[in-house]
């Protein structure tokens, strides 16, 4: 029986061939190249539904590219994708109303009436903090907008005895209503943010969208959503970021490309080719000219009889030509 399991009675002799080559519970190497190694009856599945080498289809704009590349295309090259500034990937049609409807720096009024204008992402905190119309209850039992609770508490209150704010905000309360107030509302009082950073409760929004090392930024070169803090450390290993060649061609190319640009079929100028006549390898793309020039080295090009017969010779060939043919 076959010693991979595959079920075949065969002799001993037709046994290992068998194995080598013809049973479907042999391990062989994916022939597009991804490095997997899969079973050959299940080899048909493999290409076609997971090999990272395999070509598939963006569901986006139709474009073919190989399987490992379908994230970043989307992220960068997709003409179909656009990148908000919320760091969302969106459909070019329905990026007007993401924009208006989804996008939380889309601009909303208050919900609370007091006619201000805001981005989404921050109108929670308008309400809770800084809306004029946000209700208020005093010490007293009087319900009221906050707006008017400066005045009720400096000329109205029954149980009013004014002192300012400690903390410096300017406010002059009853004693109760101040130590409330400073620890509250006051927009003076220090908080301490997720990331660690002590900050005045007034500077909350603009710290969390312009400075957090945990707010949320998107990667410019491939779209990778992550903490603040990371993006330096990731944009060093980012595989869609733009480096120079390495073989100082001038160009700028994606990381990932590096390999293929430099390949003996890539687009450097200054990749490593073989000369088509001689077979030397190793010469830059960009001195193949001079290689193959009467006055350089390679054996393969074409020189004039040194004899004056006019004749073009290979270089090669020369001193033959001359003593015997010329």
């Amino acid at each position: 029986l076959c010693r991979l399991g595959c079920g075949a009675d065969l002799s001993k002799t037709s046994a290992v061939l068998h194995e080598e080559d013809e049973c479907l519970e042999k391990e062989v190497a994916c022939s597009k190249g991804c490095g997997a190694s899969v079973k050959r009856k299940a080899m048909v599945e493999h290409q076609h539904d997971h090999c990272h080498e395999r070509d598939v289809a963006c569901e986006f704009c139709s474009a073919v590219v190989l399987a490992k590349n379908l994230d970043a295309h989307k992220a960068a090259t997709c003409p179909q994708l656009r990148l908000c500034r919320c760091g969302a990937h969106v459909v070019r049609s329905r990026f007007a109303e993401h924009k208006s409807t989804e996008c939380p720096y889309r601009s909303v009024a208050c919900t609370l009436g007091c006619g201000a204008e805001m981005e989404a992402i921050t109108l929670e905190v308008h309400k809770q903090m800084r809306c004029p119309l946000r209700q208020w209850t005093c010490l007293c039992g009087l319900t009221m907008p906050v707006s008017a609770r400066a005045v009720h508490e400096r000329d109205e209150c029954p149980e009013r005895v004014v002192t300012p704010c400690l903390q410096g905000c300017g406010l002059v309360a009853r004693r109760e209503a101040r130590a409330a107030h400073e620890r509250e509302t006051c927009p003076l009082r220090t908080l301490i943010c997720t990331c660690g950073d002590p900050i005045f409760a007034r500077d909350v929004d603009s710290h969390r969208i312009n400075e957090c090392e945990l707010r949320t930024l998107a990667c410019m070169d491939c779209g990778q959503r992550m903490a603040s803090k990371d993006v330096n450390k990731h944009h060093s290993s980012c595989a869609q970021r733009l480096i120079s060649c390495p073989l100082e061609c001038g160009a700028r190319i994606p990381a990932a490309t590096v390999a293929e640009h430099t390949a003996a079929e890539g687009a450097c100028t200054n990749r490593y080719v073989a000369c088509d006549a001689c077979g030397v390898d190793g010469i830059p793309m960009a001195l193949m000219a001079d290689h193959r020039a009467s006055m350089s080295e390679c054996p393969a090009r074409y020189v004039l009889c040194g004899r004056g017969c006019g004749q073009r010779v290979r270089a090669s060939d020369c001193a033959h030509h001359e003593s015997r043919l010329c």
